[in-house]
């Protein structure tokens, strides 16, 4: 259930860390109609029973988020919506732009957005919302399938689990990590390392 709810995180920050906030600046992800990113995760699964190692497993996937549209909440919110999908999987999320932030909603009857992305993304700038609390890490230079970026690295944190963001100016996300450690029986625990990035994108 933790794991399935970062990889919705992962689609919601994907979508909306630039929608057009920069006022007279690049994106850091163009907002159009028919923009796409596609990514492979990988997934690494280790189990340890009694600090021994019974399992090690890894998997790789493909992933892709899309601006599909616009439609309105039931409140007459306007909002944009995203489609992503993992595998057989589609997951659909509504972003809405007030002022120079943004805010999601999981359907369009959701009264309690989460504020997912408060600006200026400042080096150090920390805020919550919704459980998860966000900090602004800096600056890192980022090489994947799709090219070499500089991308301003975000750090999410929910139920003291940890997971990062890489965002690259006028592209968006260009990688995202998470891991972690459970005890799934007496003296057993699972690691999971989540890597996703970005192959090939399309914006206009």
């Amino acid at each position: 259930m933790r794991l399935r709810l970062y990889y919705g995180l992962a689609a919601i920050l994907l979508f909306v860390i630039g929608c057009g906030l920069f006022k007279g600046e690049k994106k850091y992800l163009p907002l159009a109609v028919g923009n796409e990113w596609d990514y492979t995760m990988t997934t690494h699964n280790a189990t340890y029973q009694n600090d021994t190692l019974v399992s090690d497993t890894t998997f790789t996937h493909h992933y892709t988020s899309k601006i599909t549209g616009t439609d309105k909440t039931t409140g007459g919110v306007e909002v944009y919506v995203m489609i992503s999908t993992f595998e057989s999987t589609t997951d659909t999320t509504y972003l809405e732009e007030r002022d120079d932030d943004i805010y999601s909603y999981s359907s369009l009857s959701d009264t309690n957005p989460i504020l997912v992305l408060d600006h200026p993304l400042d080096d150090g700038k920390t805020w919550s919302s919704g459980g998860f609390t966000y900090e602004v890490i800096g600056s890192e230079d980022v090489s994947v399938k799709a090219g070499d970026f500089s991308c301003k690295k975000i750090k999410v944190t929910y139920s003291g689990v940890e997971s990062y963001f890489w965002y690259a100016e006028g592209v968006g996300e260009v990688k995202y990590s998470y891991a972690d450690t459970s005890e799934v029986a007496p003296g057993t625990k699972l690691i999971t390392e989540v890597e996703e990035v970005l192959d090939d994108y399309t914006v206009k």
